[in-house]
């Protein structure tokens, strides 16, 4: 289903709220993120009613939202260690590895991160960038960035995010 509805989990107080408070049960509840952790793609997600929760609330805040975007969230939370506020999640990306001088994530690898198209095909190498920044990074962000991925504007705004803050990677 598309959805006209605007969603920002960075704006939006109440679903920012429910995400992290979702995310912070799923610390909890080892079986909840196991199970995520497992799936190989949304549709995969789709089946666990840890997905469900999540979706009933966000939708408990008003419009429909697209479920499919919902369960690539929530499948690739299910892989985030730490909420860091610090930093957006593209910025985290460009930051420098503790002990270097070059970005976390490569410019060539950032690059090929934003030509990926839809939710099947971003699902997994958004996972392997969780797992480059040691499962750390600004969840509302990650989320918001997920949910509009197919916006031109979204791309634009990882790609300012992280060559802004990685000038060794121009």
């Amino acid at each position: 289903m598309d959805t006209k509805y605007f969603v920002s989990f960075t704006r939006d107080t109440e679903i920012k709220n429910s995400l992290l408070s979702w995310w912070s049960h799923l610390g909890r509840t080892g079986g909840d993120r196991a199970a995520l952790r497992r799936c190989t793609s949304p549709v995969e997600v789709a089946f666990q009613p840890s997905f469900y929760r999540l979706l009933h609330g966000l939708e408990s805040y008003g419009n429909p939202l697209d479920s499919t975007r919902v369960a690539l969230i929530a499948g690739v939370l299910s892989h985030v260690k730490v909420n860091n506020f610090t930093l957006r999640f593209a910025q985290r990306m460009a930051s420098v590895k503790p002990g270097g001088t070059r970005a976390t994530v490569s410019g060539l690898r950032f690059l090929r991160y934003l030509r990926v198209e839809g939710p099947e095909e971003l699902y997994l190498p958004t996972i392997r960038m969780v797992r480059l920044l040691g499962g750390e990074c600004n969840i509302p962000d990650l989320a918001t960035a997920l949910y509009w991925w197919k916006s031109p504007e979204t791309k634009n705004h990882l790609a300012s995010d992280y060559y802004e803050n990685a000038p060794l990677e121009l």
